[in-house]
């Protein structure tokens, strides 16, 4: 029962929308050099950028903790390794009151306008998509973790638990 995270963990993307005369962004099916180049070199700096601002490291830790949790839910390893998470999961009979923050269903991106030759240009940036269950479906085994993965010691098997903090 071994598993490890790999790899950058965070993709800068761009798209490129046209905005119709109704107000709908339409897709443009083009990429914009400039904004290619930008997103590169962000997501290529992006360990510099999260050791001075520390919202992009928080950022990646959420998403890696989204993905783990999702590995632990779908691979039922709670299940199999005998670790009973009710208590963080809420359904047990320990009254627990961890923080709750209202989660935002969106936030508004950051927007500039030019003027160019050809009429306005908008470019609006912002935005994260976390898909814990596309990285789960493409993991793959890596032989160097062999050593990593052994059997429970009997006496978890027998469900005796040990704790600590």
């Amino acid at each position: 029962l071994a598993w490890q995270l790999s790899g950058q963990g965070v993709k800068t993307l761009t798209d490129t929308d046209l905005i119709g005369k109704d107000g709908k962004a339409v897709a443009a099916n083009e990429v914009d050099p400039i904004a290619k180049k930008w997103a590169d070199a962000m997501t290529s700096r992006f360990d510099e950028l999260a050791s001075s601002q520390a919202v992009f490291g928080d950022l990646r830790n959420c998403m890696d903790l989204s993905v783990i949790a999702t590995l632990i839910v779908q691979e039922r390893l709670a299940e199999r390794a005998g670790c009973d998470l009710t208590v963080l999961m809420g359904s047990s009979d320990v009254d627990l009151q961890p923080v709750s923050l209202p989660t935002p269903a969106s936030v508004e991106p950051q927007c500039s306008f030019v003027r160019g030759r050809a009429g306005w240009v908008v470019s609006a940036s912002g935005g994260v998509d976390v898909n814990a269950f596309e990285v789960v479906q493409n993991q793959r085994a890596d032989d160097a973790l062999s050593p990593l993965r052994v059997d429970l010691p009997e006496s978890v098997k027998a469900g005796n638990r040990w704790w600590w903090n």
